[in-house]
């Protein structure tokens, strides 16, 4: 009874808005044309308000005022002509009314009866989160990532020559051990290593799991890590929700560990933070020595997200990175606070997109300066305040990095 109730009342709401024309005949029809002409006389303040400040120059200013005026005139006629218009007949409008209303009523049953289902129970919120289960869905799990990844041709074949053949024995006899040791946490290790030398990644992927079942609690963040790593190897490259998970755990422990930063960058670049991704890479980068074998794969990651980023926001050039990783402690800081000013200097006097706004309220913010992220935020809220997913954007970030709104 309670649902037919709420059926009713929600087909009267929606009757209202279609038979309120009908009852008031023409007196409103002149709305939208006096709503036109008002924005049209803002405009011509603007225009004014624009001269005064210099944005426009005099000519400029000419032309847009003509323009404006000839909208605002042909605004003002059309709400003469609504205006002279008459209501409908009353009686005719009240007939019309009524149909309206049982052909509304007709339609809201016969389609609920045809295609509804009355008496059908109340059914759990979880199950009916489709939105999140379309999201999780487009997102593969890390079984059917593994299972695509295997099935792409040459993806398990296994080199060949006098050094494979070592590490083939090496497996053999790591697996003899480990037979009789089942619990042996640095033989699994290396037999993982052994294993991913061979291309099996899938099998690399489960010693690394018996490591972090052995050692429990335990388990450092370089295990973590390196199940991290095989499970996106063996994924070919994807980072699985699963992954992303065994990367939390790493970071929680080292936030300093190389491969646990690198992967999540991946992993940012994957589900298209490409921004906050060349944060994480350059950051990375910037520590690296030029022999660590990690810092080809960040510069060729750099270089892909570059080339992929749909804004083309200016981050660190090729000469900048390079001359950070020679520089002291204080000169890569200094560095570091270098482009932050020039990006702030530029919104200050050109302005940006909200992603770069986001981005200079982030680097204030771990540069230590609260104040300056705070007042950047504002005033980001200020500029595309008639854009609200502008501003939750700025809003967001703000929140990730721990801000606060200033007091009214």
């Amino acid at each position: 009874m309670v649902f037919w109730a709420i059926v009713v009342i929600l087909t009267l709401l929606a009757l209202t808005f279609v038979l309120r024309p009908l009852l008031l005949g023409g007196v409103r029809g002149t709305v939208r044309a006096e709503y036109d002409a008002q924005i049209y006389r803002d405009q011509l303040a603007e225009i004014d308000a624009d001269l005064v400040r210099g944005v426009l120059n005099e000519g400029e200013a000419q032309a847009s005022r003509a323009e404006v005026s000839r909208r605002l005139l042909a605004a003002a006629a059309e709400a003469e002509r609504s205006a002279a218009d008459g209501t409908a007949p009353g009686g005719l409008s009240r007939a019309v009314s009524l149909g309206v209303v049982a052909a509304g009523f007709a339609a809201v049953f016969g389609a609920y009866v045809t295609l509804g289902a009355p008496g059908l129970p109340d059914q759990p919120l979880a199950s009916r989160d489709l939105g999140a289960q379309f999201a999780q869905a487009q997102r593969p799990d890390q079984t059917t990532a593994e299972l695509a990844a295997a099935a792409e041709p040459g993806a398990t074949d296994e080199p060949t020559g006098p050094q494979a053949d070592q590490y083939r024995e090496l497996v053999a006899q790591l697996e003899s051990v480990l037979g009789e040791r089942p619990d042996d946490a640095r033989g699994h290790q290396l037999l993982a290593q052994a294993y991913l030398r061979l291309n099996r990644r899938i099998a690399a992927r489960e010693a690394q799991e018996e490591v972090l079942r052995i050692t429990g609690a335990g388990a450092s963040a370089e295990d973590y890590a390196a199940l991290a790593e095989y499970m996106i190897l063996a994924a070919n490259g994807y980072v699985s929700p699963e992954a992303e998970a065994i990367l939390t755990q790493a970071l929680t422990q080292d936030p300093q560990d190389i491969i646990a930063r690198y992967y999540s960058g991946l992993s940012l670049a994957q589900n298209g933070a490409l921004d906050v991704a060349e944060e994480v890479w350059t950051s990375l980068l910037i520590g690296l020595s030029e022999d660590n074998p990690m810092a080809g794969s960040v510069r060729w990651g750099l270089e892909r997200l570059r080339a992929a980023r749909p804004t083309g926001l200016p981050g660190p050039t090729a000469e900048d990175i390079e001359a950070a990783e020679d520089a002291s402690p204080e000169e890569q800081q200094a560095m570091i606070e270098g482009m932050v000013a020039r990006l702030s200097d530029r919104l200050a006097t050109e302005g940006g997109t909200p992603d770069e706004w986001a981005r200079l309220i982030r680097a204030q913010a771990v540069l230590g300066r609260t104040e300056q992220a705070t007042a950047i935020w504002q005033e980001a809220r200020n500029a595309f305040a008639a854009s609200p997913p502008s501003v939750a954007l700025v809003d967001g970030v703000a929140a990730e990095m721990g801000l606060e709104a200033p007091e009214e």
